[in-house]
């Protein structure tokens, strides 16, 4: 059985970005769901995060 995770991204212009998607996409034994929250100041960036985990998290086995 593979652990289903949640990767949750928020990005505003990072450069390490693509180096970070390139590494979740290598993972692997594990179902990921990538999900980017972007272009948003740090409040609403954190809140959607927050929103997001708390309507999903059951269907995941873990959140990074």
């Amino acid at each position: 059985m593979k652990f289903k995770v949640l990767v949750l991204t928020m990005y505003c212009g990072e450069s390490e970005f693509k180096k970070c998607c390139l590494e979740v996409k290598k993972q692997k034994n594990v179902i990921i769901k990538h999900k980017i929250i972007k272009n948003k100041e740090e409040l609403e960036a954190h809140q959607t995060l927050c929103n997001y985990w708390n309507k999903n998290r059951s269907k995941y086995d873990y959140l990074i």
